[in-house]
């Protein structure tokens, strides 16, 4: 999961069998956060089993409301950490746009939208060259 600041947007990132962007089974969903202070930030009636965590504030909210995220998802495998990411998007089409995400590890997400966001991939290379994240403006 990845909330942008700037959107105020909680990406849900799946790998999901049956589908495919770019070769891969990897999908990808959007919702608002609506997680405001004072609300509550995880639900004591969820037990995480050892070593593992419940999401808290917008990203627990969207697990706990969204079956389908909470089923796919499971349970954190580390707790939320922030870092400033760079981010851009063009257009790639008709009505397809294509935005760029980095990681907190270096790594550029690819993530396509079709009306909605739908897919996601990893980059590793762009024209055959290797991606390095220098600096964000």
């Amino acid at each position: 999961m990845l909330w942008l600041q700037k959107s105020n947007s909680i990406y849900v990132f799946f790998n999901e069998e049956n589908t495919s962007y770019a070769g891969n089974s990897f999908k990808l969903a959007r919702f608002d956060d609506t997680f405001t202070d004072g609300m509550m930030e995880f639900d004591s009636n969820y037990k995480s089993p050892d070593s593992k965590f419940q999401p808290i504030r917008g990203f627990g909210k969207v697990w706990r409301e969204n079956p389908n995220v909470m089923n796919k998802l499971g349970w954190a495998t580390d707790k939320e950490q922030g870092y400033s990411a760079c981010y851009g998007y063009a257009f790639g089409g008709w009505k397809s746009m294509r935005s760029y995400i980095s990681t907190p590890t270096g790594e550029l997400l690819e993530l396509e939208s079709y009306y909605a966001p739908t897919g996601w991939r990893e980059l590793e290379t762009i024209e055959g060259k290797p991606i390095s994240i220098t600096s964000c403006n």
